[in-house]
């Protein structure tokens, strides 16, 4: 959930009426880019209680106005993917820091070895197939 995304579209977007609400809903299940939701039209439609034909439409006009990203099939289980492409909010897109990492996977390590080197490193052994440093 990003409630960073979801403000943004509150401030930025020019739908109208359902349009802007199943925006703003699609909003809330971004990750802090705007990329990454994959709601389905029946959570959308409970969400914002509207019918999913509205839903439908709504997710047509956003993508027609330039607002949202629609990748069919893209997301988890075949679900579509989508990208709410206001602007403003792209700048915070692929930015990285100086450990090399993005914003999102800074405390996620590369190496998948790392805990077991840590725990090695901690106990003075090697459990892995790597030699420890």
């Amino acid at each position: 959930m990003s409630l960073k995304v979801e403000n943004h579209v509150k401030e930025h977007s020019k739908l109208v009426r359902g349009d802007y609400w199943v925006l703003r809903t699609i909003a809330t299940y971004c990750k802090d880019d705007g990329t990454g939701a994959w709601p389905s039209l029946i959570t959308l439609s409970n969400d914002t209680r509207i019918s999913i034909r509205q839903v439908s439409r709504a997710i047509k006009k956003a993508e027609d106005k330039g607002e949202l990203k629609v990748q069919s099939g893209a997301g988890s289980w075949g679900a579509n993917l989508y990208q709410i492409i206001i602007p403003g909010l792209e700048k915070d897109r692929g930015r990285r820091y100086s450990n090399g990492y993005n914003r999102r996977s800074a405390a996620i390590p590369t190496d998948p070895n790392v805990y077991l080197k840590e725990y090695e490193r901690r106990r003075g052994q090697t459990y892995g197939m790597h030699q420890a440093n």
